[in-house]
């Protein structure tokens, strides 16, 4: 039996790509799931009621049975009743997670780490990390189901080429500020570009960082992140998926998920050669790796100049997407790794 015992609900980024959605597409193949959600997200009983339940289920693991988990579980109780069960009734722990985790807590991903028997990781930085005590690694990214990209597919206008960016931006930055001179110098050019920043949250901070570009801006203050389709519909508008980093060690760890929803809506990405980046895309072929300011100029010129390389690149990013990257083609990846 696979117990997933996630670190949050479906509508936090991560639980619904590292656990809720691999749960769907695992049980679409005909394997038995039982999701595990923390009891403080339990609404619909009380906070003992769903702490004891959870208790039981974290007892009740056996030799045979498999606990997947999900990121790391802040959770003291939960960290000791795991290393307990582990100790008497012998069952598969595996350790999911996708970014530096150790930088915010270095004690609870070391005590999940060294209680694991196997390790799924988002990055190949992420697989390097002295803890992982060499068992076996599943490098997998937060993976995309592509065909909510073709049911939300919507029509890009030909009037203006249009930048994006995706995310929490006001948890973004030091990444984002990158872009200000990048859009600077691009105003100068005056081509038929602008940019749009969906994620500002009510941030006047973003405002203001994006205010004096002189390229026009788009900003969306969030959208329903959990929602079917919301992303996907977001991403359609634009002709451009953009997502700059700083060389940090967060950010070597990190899967970023935009890049791989940009390359599902079909478009060109303009990526920072950081972490997992270089490993979603080739330089050239699916989009662009640019280190400088002057190369993010050089590289968004020649896609706003050229609708066609636009295109072009943008079918071999889907093409990428769908084979190497979403659930479609890597749930029997998981389906071996686990032994479920």
């Amino acid at each position: 039996m696979l117990y997933i015992f996630t670190k949050s609900t479906r509508s936090a980024g991560g639980s619904r790509h590292r656990a809720f959605l691999v749960a769907d597409f695992l049980r679409a193949a005909g394997h038995t799931v039982e999701l595990v959600v923390p009891p403080v997200y339990h609404t619909e009983t009380s906070r003992l009621k769903a702490r004891v339940a959870y208790v039981r289920t974290v007892l009740s693991l056996r030799r045979g049975d498999v606990a997947f988990l999900q990121n790391t579980i802040f959770s003291t109780y939960f960290i000791v009743l795991i290393y307990l069960v582990k100790l008497v009734f012998r069952p598969t722990i595996v350790f999911d997670f996708d970014d530096a985790t150790w930088v915010q807590n270095p004690i609870a991903p070391r005590a999940l780490a060294r209680i694991a028997d196997k390790y799924i990781v988002a990055s190949h930085y992420l697989a390097k990390w002295p803890w992982l005590r060499k068992k076996p690694i599943l490098i997998m990214p937060n993976l995309v189901d592509y065909s909510l990209a073709e049911k939300y597919r919507a029509e890009r206008s030909n009037d203006i080429v249009v930048l994006g960016w995706i995310g929490g931006a006001p948890n973004s930055l030091q990444n984002l500020e990158m872009l200000v001179p990048v859009l600077k110098k691009l105003a100068e050019k005056e081509l038929p570009v602008m940019f749009k920043l969906v994620g500002a949250g009510k941030s006047d901070t973003v405002r203001r960082l994006f205010g004096d570009t002189g390229l026009e801006t788009e900003f969306v203050e969030a959208l329903d992140w959990g929602k079917e389709g919301e992303i996907q519909k977001s991403n359609s508008s634009f002709d451009i998926g953009l997502c700059p980093l700083v060389d940090n060690e967060s950010n070597r760890g990190r899967c970023s998920l935009k890049v791989l929803d940009y390359m599902a809506a079909g478009i060109p990405v303009v990526i920072s050669p950081v972490g997992e980046n270089t490993h979603f895309i080739t330089d050239g072929i699916e989009g662009f790796l640019p280190v400088t300011t002057d190369g993010w100029v050089r590289d968004l010129v020649a896609l706003a100049e050229n609708k066609q390389l636009r295109v072009d690149m943008g079918r071999k990013a889907k093409k990428k997407l769908e084979e190497e990257f979403s659930y479609q083609a890597c749930i029997a990846r998981y389906v071996d790794f686990l032994s479920v």
